[in-house]
């Protein structure tokens, strides 16, 4: 993962190394919402931006304005999860993203169902049927 990584001296590197110093701190929740909107985020960025929005998130439950930053999120995280449907990691942590999301706040738990969210999680169950954890997960959202 994303931490455990060894960095070099690229764009992209110096962008991560950026994100995990701010991670700790409420702006980290910008950066990620900025690399997950980015179309051209494989699905490598995707899964560890996903993976920072998480901690972030979890960090500071209470905060209605960090929430309503982290909830642009879910439109852009569904629409990654359809055009990745193929990428066990990519489903696996969609999922966790929606699920800490929704446990953070009811808007959030309305846009997940009004963009599909809960569609997208059954079929990502149903593409993977043998990875325990994204059928756990899955199960935990629904």
């Amino acid at each position: 993962r994303l931490v455990d990584t060894d960095v070099q001296s690229t764009d992209s590197d110096r962008l991560v190394q950026g994100i995990l110093k701010k991670v700790n701190e409420k702006e980290g929740v910008s950066c990620c919402v900025c690399v997950l909107k980015n179309r051209s985020t494989s699905p490598e960025w995707f899964v560890s931006a996903a993976e920072l929005l998480r901690i972030v998130v979890a960090k500071f439950p209470h905060d209605s304005l960090l929430l309503k930053k982290a909830t642009e999120s879910i439109v852009v995280t569904i629409r990654y999860m359809r055009e990745h449907g193929n990428n066990a990691d990519v489903q696996e942590e969609a999922i966790n993203l929606l699920i800490t999301l929704a446990s953070a706040s009811k808007e959030s738990k309305r846009t997940i169902k009004e963009y599909r969210g809960l569609a997208e999680a059954i079929k990502a169950m149903m593409r993977f049927p043998d990875n325990l954890s994204l059928q756990r997960d899955g199960s935990y959202l629904l």
